[in-house]
């Protein structure tokens, strides 16, 4: 399992455990489109690489797909 630590702008975090590293890129992917525009979540899997990347929502209606 791969520890995936998920932070808000405002502090929250949460922390989910993803089986392998093309699952966890697979959910950076669609978590993007799920976020709205304008909200951004910062995502760290020290495991696989990923050290303190921002995720920035792009919406379900957005252009910017």
């Amino acid at each position: 399992m791969i520890p995936v630590r998920l932070t808000t702008t405002n502090g929250e975090t949460k922390t989910i455990n993803l089986p392998d590293r093309k699952t966890v890129e697979n959910f950076i992917t669609s978590f993007s489109v799920a976020l709205p525009i304008g909200y951004a979540v910062n995502i760290d899997a020290p495991l696989i690489g990923i050290h303190s990347g921002w995720v920035v929502g792009k919406g379900a209606g957005s252009r910017y797909k």
